[in-house]
């Protein structure tokens, strides 16, 4: 019923809407569908930043802040999406080992996962992250879940605030939390793999992915709130810290050859 519910939705944006598109995506390897262009992707993001900063303080200090941008560059430059204004941050919520991508290439990390990672942790975690934004998850999860009618609604949003503030910040509240609450196993293991390769390509060690996923898993077992409150709904950590190995495998062998 889901599946037919989408292709209907489809059908019926195909039949009235001009600015529907079907592009290679790079990342995926895939033709796709999308009823968000990438400026209207980059305006939803800047909603979900400004909703994100609202709920959450973020860390200004130099130092953490010039270890991120310049890992982060890195990862960016080798990426297989450059078409939106990357921007990275760090958000001061004590106790949460987190990261999320909101759509048009924003990125958080919290305070706890910075300090807890060591440099090639860090390159894995974001570019796991970027791989997300590479593939467009966040985009395939708002039109998954939200209405053409809505999603209109958030991309025309900043001309109606006047007019129906409340609707909006509902409606950002909604996208904000569709974001935040992780992604598909099948998005996952793709994002840990295209991790794997922008980490690779950018200079860093790959199995950074390991070390940190080895991480996780033990402060899980210590039952530790800080990783179950954002990691619930990933693969478990075995099963991705074998595929994340064997990425890392073919990889190597590919750059031999």
């Amino acid at each position: 019923m889901k599946r037919f519910l989408v292709f209907l939705l489809i059908s019926l944006v195909l039949a009235n809407s001009s600015g529907c598109m079907t592009i290679y995506n790079p990342a995926t390897g895939r033709e796709e569908f999308y009823l968000i262009s990438t400026q209207e992707e980059i305006r939803l993001g800047r909603q979900v930043a400004r909703q994100t900063e609202q709920r959450y303080r973020l860390i200004t200090n130099s130092h953490p802040n010039h270890r991120l941008l310049s890992i982060a560059r890195r990862i960016v430059n080798v990426c297989d999406r450059k078409d939106v204004p990357y921007r990275f941050s760090i958000l001061d919520i004590r106790g949460q080992i987190n990261a999320f991508a909101a759509p048009g290439g924003i990125i958080y990390v919290t305070d706890d996962l910075m300090n807890l990672a060591n440099d090639d942790e860090l390159a894995a975690v974001l570019a796991h992250e970027v791989g997300h934004v590479a593939a467009r998850h966040s985009v395939k999860k708002l039109q998954m879940s939200m209405g053409i009618a809505i999603i209109e609604s958030l991309i025309f949003q900043e001309k109606k605030m006047d007019k129906d503030l409340k609707r909006a910040k509902q409606i950002t509240n909604t996208m904000v939390n569709l974001v935040t609450a992780g992604y598909s196993r099948e998005d996952e293991f793709l994002a840990d793999r295209l991790g794997v390769k922008y980490a690779f390509k950018a200079g860093f060690d790959p199995r950074g992915m390991v070390t940190f996923l080895t991480k996780l898993q033990k402060k899980s077992k210590n039952r530790d709130p800080g990783v179950a409150i954002f990691f619930h709904s990933h693969p478990p950590y075995k099963q991705r810290i074998e595929a994340v190995k064997n990425e890392i495998i073919r990889l190597k062998a590919g750059e031999k050859r």
